[in-house]
């Protein structure tokens, strides 16, 4: 038996063999008015309206993605932290997307542990920290945001206060907080005979590899440290421990670097791998 849509079909094959613009004049008259206003109340735009759209779009996602400012510039350096009362509180620099790495040393250069800390603004930075180490990893969580810190360190009685803020040209990749005494992992070592002064911070720019305008830079040969002359003193920045001749002030990194103020001299004497090493001093 055959259904109904074979009649329909048989139909409409009659219809158009009879009249054959019959499809394309009165039923596709009304398809086609049928169509423009379904895709008038659907697409209401128009094909260059929806170009300018799209336009429009691409132009704000593009713009979105860029950075409120420029790719800030890495510093690492080095920070003397004055525990006296009305000193100046070293500050952090940070940005958004970055972190920053802060490393708490003694007067040695030896790792002093962090016990705990205390964050002023939670919702605007967050801080990192293995419950064990020396060291902080900071980073904001805003374009631009500023807050303190307050970190105790193991048997250290004065907490140690830190400024931090965010939206910076320059963040501070890693800085070494410099405590100016003895920390629970001092090293022991017979230079402290030379000064009772062992930190000095007018020694941190060399430390940082950053030394002042006015100072000269000397020959060293061999190139086991690096020199400069400052008025009738030296600054001798090395990784070995200086012997001889006698320093006057010193300051040392986390890293192990050591930077030394001494008389005018043209040689001195490191220990390198556990012997004496000679070198020349050129320039002056």
């Amino acid at each position: 038996m055959l259904d109904r849509s074979f009649f329909v079909t048989l139909l409409l094959g009659i219809v158009l063999l009879i009249n054959p613009t019959y499809a394309f004049s009165a039923e596709n008259t009304a398809d086609e008015q049928a169509f423009d206003i379904a895709l008038q109340r659907f697409f209401p735009l128009s094909p260059e309206q929806i170009e300018t759209v799209l336009d429009a779009y691409d132009r704000k996602t593009s713009a979105s993605s860029i950075a409120p400012h420029s790719i800030p510039v890495p510093v690492t350096s080095t920070k003397a932290v004055a525990l006296s009362p009305g000193s100046e509180i070293p500050l952090v620099r940070l940005c958004k997307g970055f972190i920053s790495s802060v490393i708490f040393v003694d007067e040695t250069g030896q790792p002093w542990p962090v016990v705990n800390y205390s964050l002023g603004n939670p919702d605007a930075f967050d801080i990192s920290w293995d419950s064990q180490s020396h060291t902080l990893f900071i980073q904001s969580l805003k374009s631009w945001a500023v807050a303190n810190i307050g970190v105790r360190l193991q048997g250290l009685a004065t907490p140690i206060m830190i400024n931090l803020v965010s939206s910076q040209g320059e963040v501070d990749y890693r800085i070494d907080m410099a405590i100016p005494a003895k920390g629970p992992f001092a090293k022991a070592t017979t230079d402290t005979i030379y000064s009772a002064t062992v930190m000095d911070a007018t020694l941190l720019p060399y430390l940082d590899g950053t030394p002042p305008s006015y100072a000269v830079p000397l020959v060293v040969d061999p190139v086991y440290a690096q020199a400069w002359s400052q008025g009738e003193f030296i600054i001798v920045r090395t990784r070995e421990t200086l012997i001889s001749p006698r320093w006057m002030a010193q300051t040392m990194s986390s890293d192990g670097t050591k930077v030394y103020r001494l008389a005018q001299t043209n040689t001195i004497v490191i220990a390198r791998n556990g012997s004496p090493k000679t070198l020349s001093i050129k320039g002056f």
